[in-house]
């Protein structure tokens, strides 16, 4: 009888047994051999003391074409742990990611409640190459005093902040980490994909 399929939760205890060729995910099965599902192979999200892509190289079936649509019964900007927080994120082509965001118990303007934004960058392979704590509101992933600061570039290429190394084309995740002047964290992550000119 084959294992049942269904999302890993986040304690879930779980033995990799396969990793395909094209990205950073591994088919893996719960310790009691009762669940089978693909966990990220990146080493943020993972405990691991195997290197994943070591694992047999296994095939990716197409999906079913079905998806079981997601309960959603909040509106976007609200949280089940976090009700007082409200953001907006936006995606730029010359700077990157920008995030709005504020506690309304302290007040109602951009940066209210919160006392920084922690952005980490994460390559394909899982590499961070990226991470940034910026302080002032309009939070902005390269900093900047009057607007967001862009890309910086130079000789040709696109580089991750001044110093930083060069963009290399592929999927990247993006960690945006509010932490509240309340000392809470408050994490949005997502996966993007940068086509380097």
């Amino acid at each position: 009888m084959n294992p049942r399929w269904r999302p890993f939760l986040f304690a879930d205890a779980y033995n990799p047994n396969g990793f395909p060729p094209g990205g950073p995910w591994a088919r893996a099965q719960t310790t009691d051999g009762n669940v089978e599902g693909w966990v990220s192979a990146l080493p943020q999200y993972n405990v691991c003391d195997l290197d994943i892509t070591s694992l047999p190289p296994v095939k990716v079936d197409p999906p079913s074409g079905w998806v079981e649509p997601l309960d959603q019964s909040l509106d976007d900007g609200n949280f089940t742990d976090f009700p007082d927080i409200r953001w907006e994120v936006t995606f730029n082509p010359t700077y990157l990611v920008q995030i709005s965001v504020r506690d309304r118990d302290y007040g109602r303007n951009d940066g209210d409640g919160i006392d920084n934004v922690d952005f980490t960058v994460y390559d394909q392979f899982g590499n961070r190459v990226y991470q940034k704590t910026e302080g002032r509101a309009m939070f902005c992933i390269f900093g900047g005093d009057n607007g967001c600061s862009p890309w910086v570039t130079g000789n040709g290429r696109t580089f991750w902040g001044q110093g930083g190394p060069a963009v290399e084309e592929g999927r990247h995740v993006i960690n945006i980490n509010a932490n509240t002047q309340d000392g809470d964290q408050v994490l949005w992550i997502y996966s993007v994909y940068l086509e380097v000119p």
